[in-house]
């Protein structure tokens, strides 16, 4: 029941080498918009060589390939059938996703010292709003 393995195999290298494909998509497309500020800023006059038109598409779709290989053979061979089964594994499973949520919760509600990360967060925050600077009301003046 189920898919084949070979089909597995395409569905996740197509899925691999699309990511690949897109994120160079993305990658070059901020690059082109975002080279004149960069420009401007540094002083300088850089640009994207063309020959890099022709060999990037090639590096992506070998890295997509690459990239996809190992998971599209590994998780093509797993039994879902035998995985997901009823018994020691299941019970295992459970009992680690109850172990997530529960320290999940602890992290976000906080702990006995009354801390929680979205207090830390405001904490950090807050610090990022300070002017970091110099106080001169906080000089120690030693005269010997």
């Amino acid at each position: 029941m189920g898919s084949l393995r070979s089909h597995l195999v395409r569905l996740f290298l197509t899925e691999s080498i699309l990511l690949s494909l897109g994120a160079f998509a993305i990658a070059l497309l901020f690059s082109w918009l975002l080279l004149p500020t960069f420009n401007q800023l540094a002083s300088k006059e850089l640009s994207i060589p063309v020959n890099l038109f022709y060999f990037m598409p090639i590096a992506a779709l070998a890295l997509g390939i690459f990239a996809g290989l190992y998971p599209a053979f590994v998780l093509s061979s797993v039994s879902l059938a035998k995985n997901t089964s009823r018994g020691a594994r299941s019970l295992m499973r459970n009992s680690l996703v109850v172990f997530q949520f529960t320290v999940s919760i602890l992290l976000i509600v906080g702990n006995d010292n009354g801390e929680s990360s979205a207090r830390l967060y405001s904490g950090y925050k807050n610090r990022l709003r300070q002017v970091a600077g110099d106080h001169r009301k906080r000089w120690l003046r030693i005269e010997a």
